[in-house]
């Protein structure tokens, strides 16, 4: 984390079969911004795909945390999305969103923004600068 350019970050997990809870941060001072979440496993023959999650509908509406089923018919396809717009730069650690509301909460199918004119795509206003950006599920 911190204040830098494009760059690319890779880690491993093994995952039992069944649901696991994802999280993905990611903060705008200024500059260029992007984010890609992708994976590869047996399931897709080793091949880099973007990662698909689901998320619990009722999240979007409460905007709050609530016990999550393990049943597929319990969740909505796509990440659970906030995002945050502030009206100054951060420190260069990232912005502050605990106990702070949403500038607003949408889902979204995969994290896929190469670049900051694609954070646009889900919604028209969306900031070039200042930003932050929460998206959590199960996968």
């Amino acid at each position: 984390m911190g204040l830098h350019g494009r760059r690319q970050r890779k880690g491993s997990v093994v995952l039992n079969e069944g649901w696991h809870d994802f999280k993905a941060y990611h903060f705008e001072n200024a500059g260029g911004a992007n984010m890609i979440v992708t994976y590869k496993g047996a399931d897709t023959n080793n091949k880099q795909i973007l990662l698909e999650g689901s998320h619990d509908s009722s999240e979007a509406i409460e905007e709050k945390e609530k016990p999550i089923e393990t049943e597929k018919s319990d969740y909505e396809d796509g990440f659970l999305g906030k995002y945050y717009f502030f009206s100054k730069g951060t420190n260069g650690k990232g912005y502050e969103t605990d106990g702070v509301k949403p500038s607003f909460v949408a889902p979204i199918k995969e994290i896929k923004f190469p670049n900051d004119r694609s954070f646009k795509q889900i919604k028209s206003d969306f900031p070039a600068d200042h930003f932050a950006c929460e998206w959590t599920g199960k996968v």
